[in-house]
C-alpha cells in the first residue's frame, strides 16, 4: 500500500453562444447527473436551500445541468528526456452547463504514490493547457481533453479548436485537490505547513527546506499560511490560493475523503468557481463595452441576486472552508472591483449630464437676458422716446442695451466675487 493518496479535480470553463439550442449529450459515453428527491432534501439539512437547488436540481430554470463521461483508465505521463513518466488513474470528466451561457467542467484524476513529487510534477503539467504536447500528453489528450474539444466543436459549430480555447481566461486550470497520508502524521507542525505549502503551490518537495538561493523566502511562506490556511482539526489542515484549494490530511477515514470530494468540491468549490469565472468576465465586458453598463449593471444585481449567497450551510465547517474560498479565489475583491467601476463610469455619466443641462441653462438664460433687454429698451423708447433725447431712435436703443448690459455684467462679477 502506497504512503499518499491523492485525489484532485482539474477545472476550467469556457463561454457559450448566447443561442446554444439542445446539449449534444445523448452521445454515447456522456451521461446525466439526476439527484433523486430524497438526496436532495437530506443535503437541505446541512446545507442552505438555495444553493443544493442549484447544484443539484438539474431540472429547474437557471440551475446547474451536469453530466460526466466516465473514463476509468490508467495514464502514463511523460514528463520529458530524462525523467520516468508518471502513472496515474482518470476517473471521469463532468462538465456543468451554467447560466449566463457558459459551461465549465472538471476532470477527475487519482494517484497513489510514496513519492509527493509524483503528484506536484503530474498536477504541473496537466494544469498547464498552454503546454500540452500530443506526443508527451497524449493518453490524457485523448481520454479526457479531447471529448471536451468535441463539445466545444458541437456549441461553437467550428472545427478549428486549439487547448488555449479550453480556459476563457488565464493559462491554467484550477485545482481542487486532497492528499491523504499515512506516514506525515509524525511530521511536526512547521514540517505539516511547509509541506502544505509545497502541495497547494504544486512546488517541488523538499525545496524549501534546501534554502536554494531562488527558493521560497520564510516570510512569504508565513504571509501566505497566516492569509490562506485554514485548520479546525488534528487530522488536517487546508490551503486556499487562486489557483490551487489543497486539503492536507493524515489518515483520514474514506467517509471523511468523500464528503471533500462529493461535497466540498461539487457544492461549493464548484458554485465558488462559477462566480469567480462569471465576475472576472463582466468585469471585462464593463471596460469593454461602457454604452451598455445600464444593462450589465442590471444583469450583474439579477446575477447577484439569484446566486451570490450570504450563508450556504447551518454548520460552522462549510462556512468557513466557504469563505476560505472565496478569499483565495479574490471573489469579494471582484464583486468590489465591479461596483467600483459602476461608480466610477456613473459619476461620469453624471458629469457630462451636468454639462449638458447647464450648457442648455445657459443658453436659455441668454434668450431669456436678450428678451429682457429687448422688452426693457422697448419699455423705455415708450416712456422717453428716443427721437426726442438722443435724436435717434437706434442710438437709443443700443445706449439703453449697452447700459442694461453692463449691469447684468457687474452684477454677475459682484455675485462670483461673493462666491470665491
Amino acid at each position: 500500500m502506497k504512503d499518499y493518496k491523492h485525489v484532485a479535480f482539474l477545472c476550467g470553463y469556457f463561454n457559450l453562444p448566447e443561442q446554444y439550442g439542445q446539449t449534444p449529450f445523448l452521445t454515447e459515453g456522456w451521461k446525466e447527473i439526476v439527484y433523486d428527491d430524497g438526496m436532495i432534501e437530506e443535503y437541505k439539512k446541512f446545507f442552505y436551500h438555495e444553493l443544493v437547488e442549484f447544484c443539484m436540481r438539474g431540472s429547474c430554470s437557471g440551475c446547474v445541468h451536469s453530466y460526466r463521461y466516465d473514463i476509468q483508465q490508467p495514464v502514463t505521463l511523460s514528463l520529458g528526456e530524462g525523467e520516468s513518466p508518471y502513472r496515474f488513474f482518470l476517473k471521469n470528466v463532468t462538465v456543468y452547463i451554467m447560466p449566463y451561457a457558459m459551461l465549465m467542467y472538471s476532470i477527475e484524476i487519482e494517484q497513489e504514490t510514496d513519492d509527493l513529487n509524483q503528484i506536484t510534477s503530474v498536477m504541473s503539467v496537466l494544469r498547464s493547457v498552454i503546454c500540452y504536447d500530443k506526443v508527451k500528453h497524449g493518453a490524457f489528450i485523448d481520454a479526457a481533453i479531447n471529448p471536451i474539444m468535441d463539445l466545444y466543436r458541437w456549441f461553437h459549430k467550428t472545427e478549428n479548436v486549439s487547448f488555449n480555447q479550453l480556459i476563457e481566461n488565464g493559462n491554467k486550470l484550477k485545482v481542487f485537490q486532497v492528499v491523504n497520508s499515512v506516514s506525515a502524521v509524525s511530521l511536526d507542525e512547521v514540517e505539516k505547513d511547509v509541506l502544505l505549502f509545497e502541495l497547494g503551490t504544486l512546488s517541488r518537495v523538499g525545496s524549501y527546506a534546501k534554502h536554494e538561493d531562488n527558493g521560497i523566502s520564510p516570510s512569504y511562506l508565513e504571509e501566505v499560511l497566516h492569509k490562506s490556511k485554514i485548520s479546525f482539526y488534528n487530522n488536517w489542515s487546508a490551503l486556499s490560493l487562486m489557483d490551487t484549494f489543497t486539503i492536507l490530511s493524515f489518515k483520514a477515514p474514506g467517509w471523511l475523503l468523500n464528503n471533500w470530494t462529493d461535497t466540498y468540491f461539487r457544492l461549493i468549490y464548484i458554485h465558488s468557481l462559477f462566480l469567480k469565472f462569471y465576475l472576472f468576465r463582466l468585469n471585462i465586458r464593463f471596460r469593454k463595452n461602457l454604452s451598455d453598463i445600464s444593462q450589465l449593471e442590471d444583469e450583474l444585481v439579477s446575477f447577484e441576486s439569484a446566486y451570490c449567497f450570504h450563508k450556504i450551510s447551518y454548520n460552522f465547517l462549510p462556512l468557513a472552508i466557504y469563505k476560505s474560498i472565496d478569499s483565495g479565489l479574490e471573489i469579494s475583491e471582484e464583486r468590489s472591483q465591479l461596483y467600483h467601476l459602476i461608480d466610477v463610469e456613473n459619476q461620469r455619466r453624471e458629469k457630462r449630464n451636468d454639462r449638458k443641462v447647464n450648457r442648455f441653462l445657459i443658453f436659455l438664460t441668454l434668450l431669456t437676458m436678450l428678451s429682457t433687454l429687448w422688452d426693457s429698451s422697448c419699455l423705455f423708447n415708450e416712456l422717453y422716446p428716443y427721437t426726442e433725447y438722443v435724436g435717434s431712435t437706434i442710438a437709443g436703443y443700443k445706449i439703453v442695451v449697452s447700459a442694461l448690459s453692463l449691469v447684468i455684467i457687474v452684477a454677475i462679477i459682484v455675485i462670483f466675487n461673493k462666491r470665491k
